[in-house]
């Protein structure tokens, strides 16, 4: 067995990379949504991707995924379940090209699971304070 390193510069990157904490930040906050939004079929991820969808009306994958900062295939991934699920529906697609839009199903899952969004927003931020928004460049 190897034994630990005492190498002070690993202590430090450990106990406060920015990067490597607010990864971890993100996924105990994406925890919590889930949680919150697990009695209605849906996770965190998805949740945001429905309120994109909704607040543009109609959208192309590829600006939805690139709001967001999905992979393509991430957002291919999760367009597939939501139309499986019957939440949207693609109305035009073209070769690579699909646009989505909220179907009645869709409006009507955000409309029952704002209230448990709405507590599990309240929870983190009451805990956190409120985040900043970004811009794609990253600055506040």
């Amino acid at each position: 067995m190897s034994k630990p390193s005492d190498d002070p510069r690993l202590e430090e990157i450990a106990t406060s990379c920015a990067a490597m904490r607010s990864r971890m930040l993100q996924r105990t906050i994406a925890r919590r949504f889930d949680a919150a939004l697990r009695k209605h079929g849906v996770n965190s991820g998805q949740f945001s991707l429905l309120v994109a969808i909704g607040l543009a009306g109609k959208a192309r994958a590829k600006d939805l995924g690139d709001g967001l900062s999905l992979s393509p295939a991430a957002t291919t991934r999760a367009l597939d379940v939501l139309e499986r699920n019957g939440w949207i529906a693609t109305p035009i697609k073209t070769g690579r090209m699909r646009v989505v839009a909220l179907t009645g199903a869709g409006t009507r899952l955000i409309e029952t699971a704002h209230a448990d969004w709405r507590a599990a927003n309240q929870d983190v931020t009451s805990r956190i304070g409120a985040i900043p928004r970004f811009d794609r460049s990253g600055e506040a």
